[in-house]
Parts: structure tokens; sequence; C-alpha cells
């Protein structure tokens, strides 16, 4: 039994107003079994006690791999001190840095992600492509949200949600890394991968934003 939570893709950003296009809709799909309808407001009441473990040491891991990459955005940065990580409900671009565990990170296309309330919690999801990654973000402090998710693999296909099956689950780490520019750090997402840095900033209404530096 699943419950999805929409994520409305045409939403007014506080930044900037509405952009009228038309977009298609995401959704964050909750697996029963691990999130209820009323969500914990402590991640650890939610995560696995392995996951809680690999999110736990997710910085020192990603400090270690980060300079071995060969890319030099500043996505990829590991001394970042900006606070209060919680980004705001609407339409974003995004794009993936990945770091495998031999050779150096690539880079992918912008294309677009979203960010809605859901009760207390904000969900985040990506909303094009092979991999998309959904699912909640929870509070850890002043600093950084603890993300929980699944990915969908299929074009059309919900994202399944945490729990629902070990090979789907997703987890992470959001922190802010500049003014309106925001990173997810996923850990693991699949073999021969060590991190997918998902970086986001407000979509300004335009197909052609250039990506920030």
């Amino acid at each position: 039994m699943m419950r999805s939570a929409p994520l409305i893709v045409c939403a007014v950003l506080a930044l900037g107003g509405c952009a009228h296009r038309t977009m298609t809709r995401a959704t964050v799909a909750v697996g029963e079994p691990i999130v209820s309808d009323e969500p914990s407001d402590d991640w650890r009441h939610v995560a696995r006690s392995s996951d809680i473990a690999r999110l736990t040491t997710l910085p020192d891991r990603f400090a270690a791999a980060a300079p071995r990459s060969g890319a030099g955005q500043a996505a990829l940065k590991t001394n970042t001190t900006a606070r209060w990580p919680s980004p705001t409900p609407g339409v974003y671009r995004c794009r993936v840095h990945r770091l495998p565990a031999v050779g150096s990170a690539r880079t992918f296309p912008p294309f677009f992600c979203y960010v809605q309330s859901d009760g207390a919690l904000l969900t985040f999801a990506k909303g094009t492509g092979s991999d998309r990654p959904a699912g909640r973000l929870w509070a850890d402090g002043n600093d950084r949200r603890v993300f929980l998710g699944g990915a969908a693999r299929v074009a059309g296909a919900d994202a399944p949600g945490y729990g629902a099956d070990p090979a789907t689950d997703r987890i992470g780490l959001v922190d802010r890394i500049g003014d309106f520019r925001w990173r997810l750090i996923i850990d693991a997402p699949r073999p021969g991968t060590l991190f997918d840095v998902v970086e986001f900033w407000p979509d300004s209404g335009s197909l052609a934003t250039d990506a920030p530096r």
C-alpha cells in the first residue's frame, strides 16, 4: 500500500513569481511500512540502523573522495559553512556531479527538480532522467537536512518510498553552498559510484538559464 505526496511543479517561488509554462507532475511515493502518514520529526526513528551509520560517516567519506574527483565545481567543495539549509518550496534547476569509485567526476546537463511542503517536512524530487530520486527532507541541526527516499528508474513511474526495497532506497545530506544554492549528496546510489551530488538553484523561468559556476 502506498501513499503519494504530490509535488506541484508550477509553483510560486518566494524569490521570483510563477513560471507560466506547462511542465510534468512529479510525485513522491511513500512506503507505508517505513514512513507513516504522520512521519516522525526525527529521521533516526525512520532510517535503518545501517543507514544511520552511513549518514553519520558521510561527511568524512565525501571529504576524502571529493579531492580525487578532478572537478573544481563549487558543489564539490567540502568546507561549506552556510547555515539554514532549507530550500524554499518551488521549482529548481538541478545538475548532477557523479563521483565514481575510479576516475574523475562527471557533470550532467541541468534538469528540473522540485521542493514541496509535506506537513512539517519538505520533499525533494528530480523530475527527469533515467534515475530520479525523490523523498523527504528531515532537519538535522542548523547546518543540514537528511534525505530519505527512493529512486524511480523507469520513465513515468513513481519513486518507491524509502524502505520499500534496499536496492531502490536513496539516502543523503542537504546543505546550502551559497546564496540560493544547495546540494544533495546521495550516498552510493549505484555500484561503482561513491556519490551523486545534486546541485540545485531556483528556476528563473527560462529553460536556457545558465547554471551557477
